[in-house]
């Protein structure tokens, strides 16, 4: 009987150890898919034959910003104040305003939100808000080719 209870010791090490590992794949899987109820569907099928962020070729593109853009990603929603992107880190809310510049693939300048439609793939420049939302006050925003 005495020795049943030493087994009991490393069967509790042995649970407390899968249950950490469930605990750390889930806090990973959160961090990366965001936790949302669209968590799942984080990435939109590419069904337009729009390219993904990095499957670019350098260069190709004129009119750029200086930098590398804080969000890219192919666009979930869009309305007069906000769009939603589908990004590799997860869903971003991206803010407009009247002040946005919309530019195309060719680096024209001028052209209007409306212009932009749903699958889309987009780089934005512009500056993060501060709080807890952490959404992008978008200055300028570029379409970029599909393939």
């Amino acid at each position: 009987m005495a020795k049943s209870r030493w087994l009991i010791l490393p069967g509790a090490v042995v649970i407390l150890g899968m249950l950490c590992v469930a605990v750390f794949s889930l806090g990973v899987y959160v961090g990366k898919h965001g936790l949302s109820p669209d968590g799942l569907q984080y990435q939109a099928p590419r069904t337009n034959g729009a390219q993904l962020p990095g499957d670019a070729p350098p260069g190709g593109l004129t009119g750029l910003p200086p930098r590398t853009p804080e969000a890219a990603g192919i666009i979930r929603r869009i309305t007069r104040t906000q769009v939603e992107l589908a990004t590799r880190e997860g869903p971003r809310t991206i803010l407009l305003s009247e002040a946005v510049e919309v530019r195309l693939e060719d680096g024209r300048a001028g052209s209007q939100i409306p212009d932009l439609k749903v699958g889309d793939l987009i780089a934005v420049f512009g500056q993060w808000t501060a709080g807890a939302a952490r959404e992008l006050e978008a200055e300028v925003i570029i379409r970029l080719p599909k393939k």
